[in-house]
């Protein structure tokens, strides 16, 4: 049931079912997510907003939706960082990364994607929309600043949660251990998995 915006004029519909009718006609739950993550993102709304607007809705993806604002709510947003959580960490056993982390950088606020804040070592991710060729000078500056911070950055892209999504589990892994990690990661359930030919 869709519920009209109090305040607006002309009347519409409120941010959160927008989000739900768009999460209905999209062709993919990565395009699916990618409209919680916007609207999240952009502080338009709040997971649990777009939670209760869904439980007075029949929605496809319901079980994968409720996960996954659980997770936007945690700061999960974009289809990179939701790849990044399910396809390298978790099948792979890697520590779970604070999310979007506000950092002070020199005289202004910079958030962080993934970090681990016990190890120095962060991940960011980079969509080709996000961070455009003639804006990844100013990823290289922050990186630099995050590394006086004593910060070290990986910097992974689509094909890193891809078909290389085992072999950047492998890389992260490494850097958590040389800097201090003391767990084990394993391999996940794919056959050629880099992990599995690491501790065979």
């Amino acid at each position: 049931m869709r519920t009209a915006h109090p305040a607006m004029v002309p009347p519409c519909t409120r941010v959160e079912d927008t989000v739900l009718d768009l999460i209905q006609i999209a062709p993919s739950f990565d395009d699916a997510y990618a409209w919680i993550g916007r609207a999240v993102g952009r502080r338009r709304t709040t997971a649990e907003r777009i939670r209760q607007a869904m439980d007075a809705r029949k929605m496809r993806w319901r079980r994968e939706l409720t996960l996954a604002l659980g997770e936007a709510g945690d700061g999960v947003l974009s289809v990179l960082e939701y790849r990044y959580v399910h396809r390298v960490e978790g099948p792979h056993g890697l520590p779970a990364a604070r999310r979007q982390v506000r950092i002070r950088q020199r005289t202004r606020n910079k958030y962080l994607d993934n970090l681990y804040q016990e190890y120095g070592v962060c991940s960011e991710l980079d969509g080709t929309a996000a961070h455009p060729a003639d804006e990844q000078w100013r990823d290289k500056r922050r990186d630099n600043a995050n590394l006086v911070d004593g910060i070290v950055t990986l910097r992974f892209g689509f094909a890193d949660l891809g078909d290389r999504r085992c072999q950047t589990a492998a890389d992260v892994a490494a850097v958590l251990r040389l800097r201090g990690w003391t767990g084990v990661a394993h391999p996940c359930s794919r056959p050629a998995c880099a992990l599995r030919h690491a501790v065979s």
